[in-house]
């Protein structure tokens, strides 16, 4: 099979890694689950508190106007594009903390289904990873310093 025919499995791999994640009301991040190869990185952005790692994640939005972003009353919509992203989170970061909620969610939902799978019984842990040696227990990003 060429690596084109591979191309609908790949859309679907990456679609089940995807998961819709309201910000505020009508304003909706499109983020998707780290591969397990890449926890390491997610732990590492997640205890820096480094948003602009996590936007890494982050592969689209929905509802997002220009008087979101400005605050001017605009109801121009603001199409995905991750420099704009990363512009916007970095004066939100609330929205930050609830996508690193929402990955830290899907990370842990998808041990738990891999561990049922191979029918071991799921620990909980406070930690997104212990493989990485991540000890995080509020992945949320700290709020700016004024």
């Amino acid at each position: 099979m060429t690596m084109s025919g591979n191309h609908g499995l790949i859309d679907r791999i990456l679609a089940n890694r995807r998961s819709r994640v309201e910000l505020q009301p009508g304003v909706v991040a499109v983020v998707q689950r780290p591969a397990e190869g890449e926890l390491g990185e997610f732990n590492r952005a997640l205890q820096a508190q480094d948003i602009g790692a996590l936007l890494r994640w982050v592969v689209g939005w929905e509802g997002v106007t220009e008087g979101v972003l400005l605050g001017d009353g605009s109801s121009s919509p603001v199409a995905w594009s991750p420099s704009v992203a990363e512009l916007a989170f970095g004066d939100r970061t609330d929205w930050a903390g609830i996508v690193a909620d929402e990955m830290v969610r899907l990370v842990r939902e998808h041990r738990e289904r891999k561990q049922a799978a191979l029918g071991k019984p799921s620990g909980s842990s406070t930690s997104c990873s212990t493989e990485s040696g991540a000890t995080t227990t509020d992945p949320s990003p700290a709020p700016p310093t004024t």
